[in-house]
């Protein structure tokens, strides 16, 4: 792998990866809808302009989180289903024949108790797309269905805000008012998430794969933790007026982390002293949870 396209540079993982990539000396091109961008590419397809560029291996990181709403859900669809076949096409233009996902647990019917999220399913339609066309085509396709990301700079804050409030209030020495849980929340630091799609790269790794890390929390053990670790006072509570967070159904660890030799490298406590020595605390939130 001597050139490779990340499509979704800006994004949290998006950046991880250019990061990673330029360090091993691999030639990046950045494809979105940044100014700075190499290629312009909107999942809506409103800057798709033909691709003169030339890299060996595409990295989608590019997705719409938005809600089940009846807007959220045709924008899920839009961004990350109907997508699918202009990214084809941009590949058969660039001449890359190797395309690595940033898959979702979501995509699995049985991972949320209450059934598919627009989110899930459109980027499960996608991951179809990719594996029956990439096929026919003789090319490598890959996806890693990512549990929860975090990251040490809160950009996870919008994908995962309870994590986000979790973060500032224990760092802030506030008090936390928590829903209950009726099930653990797993998560995994970015730039492992990074490390494993490169690897997958590199190893021409073909096939769907669940990704998670070997810790699962309560989200009231995490504040627990995080409050511990911080150190600047504060507590937390459970508030039973507030709707549970939901069961999630996590698949079991899968043969991935063998695959590609590698296993995360912070744990959870880890991962809070990080971001009290980096200073990045407050750039978690938001703040708003009445008590």
């Amino acid at each position: 792998m001597k050139h490779a396209a990340v499509l979704g540079a800006s994004s949290m993982l998006g950046r991880s990866l250019c990061e990673l990539l330029s360090r091993r000396g691999i030639e990046v091109i950045k494809i979105g809808r940044s100014s700075d961008s190499d290629l312009q590419f909107d999942l809506n397809g409103n800057t798709d302009r033909s691709c003169s560029l030339k890299f060996d291996v595409l990295f989608h990181c590019a997705a719409s989180f938005a809600d089940d709403s009846p807007e959220g859900s045709i924008l899920n669809f839009q961004q990350n289903s109907y997508s699918a076949s202009r990214i084809l096409k941009l590949m058969d233009e660039s001449d890359c024949c190797q395309l690595v996902y940033a898959g979702t647990l979501a995509s699995a019917m049985d991972f949320d108790s209450s059934g598919y999220t627009s989110y899930g399913l459109s980027k499960f339609m996608a991951e179809s797309q990719f594996a029956w066309s990439l096929n026919k085509r003789s090319s490598l396709f890959c996806s890693l269905r990512f549990t929860h990301l975090i990251d040490d700079d809160g950009d996870c804050i919008r994908h995962q805000p309870w994590f986000g409030r979790l973060v500032a209030y224990a760092g802030s020495g506030n008090k936390l008012a928590l829903p209950d849980s009726l099930g653990p929340r797993n998560f995994l630091h970015v730039q492992d998430a990074a490390e494993l799609m490169i690897r997958a790269a590199l190893q021409k790794l073909q096939g769907v794969y669940p990704v998670l890390s070997d810790e699962y929390w309560l989200m009231h053990q995490l504040a627990d933790l995080a409050y511990r670790v911080f150190s600047r006072g504060g507590s937390w509570h459970i508030n039973a007026q507030k709707t549970p967070f939901r069961q999630m159904n996590y698949p079991a660890q899968a043969e991935l982390w063998s695959l590609l030799h590698y296993q995360p490298k912070l744990t959870m406590e880890q991962y809070f002293r990080r971001l009290a020595e980096l200073n990045t605390i407050n750039r978690f939130g938001p703040l708003d949870v009445a008590s």
